[in-house]
């Protein structure tokens, strides 16, 4: 696996160091630490402190870390890092923990997610420096499945909790939304349609479970939700003290690049955890 670790010195970037030793890493991986001067007269300060922070990475993770400087715009030179490297990964920070920053997330992370040509790891604060329980939003849909095969290709601990929620609409509410045509049989059309769907989704979990115990995860459990998805995925995260949120972007045209999905683009900037948005390579 190659990861570019995309560092400012600051400590929100810091929560990304954090986050990369708290994984078993095999000594094959790949870390670019990547550095971004405003012009090319600071490079060699900033080649410094990648060489320092790629020293420490190699130490504490055991996988070969090299310092890399570019200059120019932060987040145009990472994606242009990652699309020239072939990168699997991309470890950023967010802007910072406070209400405004989370709701901002902040313009070179959330600019780096949006257009990434692979996954993107939003780092915030590591409570207990390792990743205990991990969240995965599960909808059945081709990028939420892609997001469990990137999740099983990274070396997280097969003991680590395993949280699968999908989120349906509550069935109440979406019979009553019908009342107002005065058409009374279709809120049992939609009371049918919505039972359905949350038998389709149970199904979903009950294969996604299977899918991790099958690449030696043992500790899953799955969870639905009714209501907003990008708000009950976000809530169920805070309810389980994770550690680290995924989910699936909805795809990899340029257009979807730019609206990445209302759910993962919400869930990105109001998580109090880590978030891995995922996108295949």
């Amino acid at each position: 696996m190659h990861i570019i670790y995309a560092t400012d010195g600051s400590e929100s970037a810091r929560e990304g160091h954090v986050l990369l030793a708290s994984l078993p890493l095999c000594p094959e991986s790949r870390i670019t630490v990547l550095s971004v001067a405003a012009r090319e007269e600071g490079a060699a300060e900033e080649l410094r402190y990648s060489e320092e922070v790629a020293r420490e990475v190699t130490s504490e993770t055991g996988a070969k870390a090299v310092a890399r400087v570019r200059w120019g715009s932060p987040a145009e030179e990472i994606l242009k890092e990652s699309e020239e490297s072939g990168a699997d990964l991309i470890v950023v920070g967010a802007r910072g923990q406070s209400n405004l920053a989370r709701l901002l997330l902040g313009s070179v992370s959330s600019r780096v997610a949006r257009h990434a040509p692979c996954s993107v790891l939003i780092a915030r604060p590591l409570p207990a420096k390792k990743i205990a329980t991990v969240l995965i939003g599960v909808d059945g849909s081709p990028a939420a499945h892609q997001g469990l095969c990137v999740l099983a290709s990274i070396p997280l601990d097969r003991d680590c909790h395993m949280s699968l929620v999908s989120v349906t609409m509550p069935t109440v509410a979406t019979a009553e939304a019908v009342h107002p045509l005065l058409v009374p049989h279709l809120a049992d059309e939609v009371r049918a349609l919505a039972q359905q769907a949350r038998v389709d989704l149970a199904a979903c979990l009950a294969r996604s479970r299977q899918f991790l115990q099958a690449h030696g995860f043992r500790r899953i459990t799955t969870r639905i939700r009714a209501g907003d998805p990008a708000s009950e995925i976000v809530d169920a995260a805070a309810e389980a003290q994770a550690d680290l949120l995924v989910v699936g972007a909805r795809g990899i045209s340029a257009l979807d690049r730019f609206l990445l999905g209302s759910v993962s683009d919400r869930v990105l900037r109001h998580a109090h955890c880590s978030v891995l948005c995922v996108r295949p390579r």
